[in-house]
């Protein structure tokens, strides 16, 4: 009897034991994570438009109507040229005239518009064939850098302490400005407000609000504007990585933030994101591609640019073209 009592202890420690370490290799499983790193290589480079004038500060760039084009907030216009870099176009220049932009901060690109945020005009200004065509008033107290047209309403960020973004209607100027979204809640309200910043694009009946400075992407229906979904990107070892920097050798200040993510964009079923890396000194080189599935997001790889400071960027089929502060020099570079 007493050996049958000490062969079950024994049995039920070794099973105690294997549920131990099962658990334990799931739950590394589950934090473990490997980040796939594809260096790219760039293949042609431009630094001066037609009239021997050079970009100066590109904020935002557009892959469209198999063109590409550049918000230049410095200059005060927008050129657009092919993917050779030529069939150079430029529309736009400073002024406070209804023709002229004054503080261009974004811009949306749509079949033969150009919508483009101006601050210093109170709303977007409408650009057809490249003729200024009207001016859309709507709130943009936080500088949108990306929105985006749906149905013929702007979806746009704008911050309150219960909402996000607005949405207004191009053709009815008139029209109730809608204000949705969710923001994200810190622990005072000024906090709120300031690092609410989102930048967002649209696919299907999804639209996507990626923040500039937590590594996370919401999803929304565009058809009832809920929340799907808060998507966490920060097990990537380079965001891990970051994050870490960023919480033991930046001091918290209540009257500014840290910026990780300079920009973003979507393309072909897929969100990519610029993310600054700060371990090894300051660099913007690095892009995330998440595709989507479904009603939610899936890492796909880490691409590592060629430079170390870019801005901006936008991506085709076969390209990304960004932009390099450090020269000055809009980028050609080879998507695998």
């Amino acid at each position: 009897m007493l050996n049958m009592i000490t062969k079950t202890i024994l049995l039920m420690k070794k099973t105690t034991l294997s549920l131990l370490l099962l658990t334990l290799l799931l739950g590394c499983k589950k934090d473990s994570f490997e980040e796939v790193k594809v260096k790219l290589q760039k293949i042609d480079e431009i630094e001066d438009y037609p009239d021997s004038s050079l970009f100066i500060g590109a904020t935002s760039m557009y892959s469209a109507n198999d063109k590409i084009y550049i918000l230049d907030k410095s200059r005060g216009d927008v050129a657009s040229f092919d993917e050779n870099f030529e069939e150079f176009n430029v529309f736009g220049k400073f002024g406070m005239g209804p023709e002229e932009l004054n503080i261009p901060t974004g811009f949306f690109v749509t079949k033969d518009s150009v919508f483009v945020f101006d601050q210093g005009a109170g709303g977007i200004k409408l650009f057809t064939d490249s003729k200024y065509n009207k001016t859309i008033r709507i709130p943009g107290g936080n500088y949108p850098t990306r929105f985006f047209l749906y149905n013929d309403l702007i979806f746009s960020t704008h911050i309150t302490e219960n909402t996000n973004f607005v949405i207004a209607d191009i053709n009815d100027t008139d029209a109730e400005i809608k204000q949705i979204g969710e923001p994200f809640k810190f622990p005072s309200t000024f906090q709120t407000m300031i690092r609410n910043h989102k930048l967002l694009y649209q696919s299907d009946l999804l639209f996507f609000a990626v923040s500039d400075n937590l590594p996370i992407i919401q999803i929304y229906d565009l058809e009832n504007y809920s929340l799907i979904e808060e998507f966490d990107y920060s097990n990537i070892p380079t965001v891990k990585q970051t994050l870490n920097f960023i919480k033991e050798k930046i001091p918290l200040n209540e009257k500014s933030y840290t910026v990780s993510i300079n920009d973003a964009y979507l393309h072909n079923n897929a969100i990519f994101i610029l993310w600054a890396t700060r371990v090894d000194g300051y660099k913007v080189k690095t892009i995330f591609k998440f595709n989507i599935e479904g009603e939610s997001l899936v890492y796909n790889k880490t691409y590592i640019l060629p430079g170390e400071y870019y801005t901006t960027f936008c991506v085709s089929d076969k390209y990304i073209f960004a932009y390099n502060e450090d020269n000055h020099t809009m980028d050609k570079i080879e998507l695998h």
